[in-house]
């Protein structure tokens, strides 16, 4: 079924302060789409590294808005968020036959591919970044809606199991994998799931992430419940 979210026409990446009381705020960052590999998506990244980077001293938390998210390319999201997750392995997935593997590991704001086809290539690199070891410790709240998609699930996954982190909002799209075009013999390029998305305990999301708590419904704002956690 086609999504009801509100939010999928969103192409800028927003910072919005969240007063939390007792001299604290929280950052609001609304985390859009984004596709290709190109000078766009590296200025995405720059962008989006440097909105969860330069804060101001009252910042104590994070609330990353995925609303809206179809996907695109999940990488420029992950090194632009990368100072929340750390540098390491990311982009694991599972095939039919059980075999897991992650794609690529981020490295001091690179994405570098760990896969054997590609194996050791810099598919992405910003300018910008800078190490933030503190930030990896930081409460981060995500936001969810139906639109939340493809890439913008495999953030939410990348978050999945992290310390100090939890999910508001409604279950996403349920397009948590792996894709890969086949072409062939008239030029026809056939796209495939070939394998499902798995967060850092081994777990799958076929039919889409729950978050950790449901906010729906006429008065119910997924905004007010990340800021009061």
């Amino acid at each position: 079924s086609r999504p009801g979210s509100p939010f999928m026409k969103r192409a800028e990446i927003e910072v919005h302060t969240l007063a939390i009381g007792s001299g604290h705020d929280a950052e609001l960052i609304i985390v859009p789409s984004v596709s290709g590999f190109g000078e766009k998506a590296v200025a995405y990244a720059s962008r989006l590294f440097g909105a969860v980077a330069d804060t101001g001293p009252r910042t104590c938390g994070y609330v990353l808005d995925l609303r809206g998210n179809t996907g695109g390319n999940v990488w420029p999201m992950l090194i632009g968020l990368s100072s929340l997750l750390g540098d390491g392995p990311q982009g694991r997935s599972e095939d039919a036959d059980g075999i897991i593997e992650d794609y690529a590991t981020l490295k001091e704001g690179s994405a570098v591919v760990l896969a054997e086809q590609g194996r050791g290539l810099t598919m992405m690199t910003i300018d910008e970044w800078r190490p933030i070891p503190s930030l990896a410790a930081s409460p981060v709240a995500l936001l969810l809606d139906d639109a939340t998609a493809s890439s913008g699930e495999g953030v939410a996954v990348a978050f999945a199991g992290r310390a100090l982190t939890r999910s508001f909002g409604v279950r996403t799209y349920g397009g948590a994998s792996s894709n890969e075009g086949y072409s062939l013999a008239d030029g026809t390029n056939v796209v495939v799931t070939t394998a499902m998305m798995m967060d850092r305990d081994g777990q799958t999301y076929p039919d889409g992430i729950a978050p950790d708590q449901i906010v729906a419904g006429e008065g119910q704002d997924p905004v007010d419940a990340a800021g009061a956690w």
